[in-house]
């Protein structure tokens, strides 16, 4: 019989922010984000791991978008930036 692994359920999460900086040497971005619901977030400013480095390519400081994340590996990772 093979063996069964659990898999860790993968959440997504989504809001709106504001690009504060954008540290494309350690494919990090700094965001002034709006309440996340889904986590139970007021608004704030933290910094977060970029999944794929091309999403920070274009990104711009003072820049609004809408953001997509999950937590992996025990932090939380962006996955998808759009424009506003």
């Amino acid at each position: 019989m093979p063996a069964v692994y659990a898999q860790e359920a993968v959440e997504t999460h989504q809001t709106t922010a504001t690009v504060k900086s954008v540290d494309k040497e350690s494919n990090r971005v700094t965001l002034a984000h709006d309440p996340v619901p889904t986590l139970d977030w007021p608004a704030m400013t933290m910094g977060f791991a970029v999944a794929d480095k091309a999403l920070l390519k274009d990104l711009k400081t003072g820049e609004k978008i809408s953001f997509t994340f999950t937590k992996k590996n025990g932090r939380f990772v962006v996955t998808d930036i759009e424009s506003r």
